[in-house]
């Protein structure tokens, strides 16, 4: 808010979705009677939100949003993490379920732990690779945020 505007622009979206509370819709709808440059900003924003709810969306076939693997290093990378992610659930299954009176031998532990951290990240490296992948070929990657 300033001087020159007693109301906060962003209450003037508000305004347009129909969100404010009765007081604040008043207050806005007194401003707009008397300042042009609101009134503009709104109807321009009116304008925008017509035609985006009006632009088409076409939705992507199954073809065209694939989630494989990009490269064969991420498809080995995703296969092996969750083959080994498959494999620790069996054993802790096991191991709680079938021997839970038994003493687990610290290096079994231990490699079920590390069995665990291995298959995720494998699954991490193989989504990694492919951002990677996609990184370099996507044209807006020069685009500055």
């Amino acid at each position: 808010m300033s001087a020159r505007h007693p109301i906060d622009p962003t209450m003037l979206t508000g305004f347009i979705d129909g969100v404010l509370t009765q007081g604040d819709r008043q207050r806005v709808a007194v401003h707009l009677e008397t300042c042009e440059e609101c009134r503009r900003t709104v109807e321009e924003m009116r304008m925008i939100r017509d035609v985006a709810r009006s632009t088409p969306f076409r939705t992507l076939t199954d073809d065209q949003w694939s989630e494989a693997p990009r490269s064969s290093l991420s498809r080995w990378a995703r296969n092996a993490g969750w083959a080994l992610l498959a494999l620790w659930l069996v054993a802790t299954i096991v191991l709680i379920t079938v021997l839970p009176d038994q003493d687990v031998d610290p290096l079994l532990g231990r490699v079920m732990i590390w069995g665990a951290v291995a298959g995720w990240l494998a699954l991490f490296a193989s989504a990694a690779l492919d951002r990677y992948a996609t990184a370099r070929t996507d044209v807006y990657r020069a685009v500055k945020k």
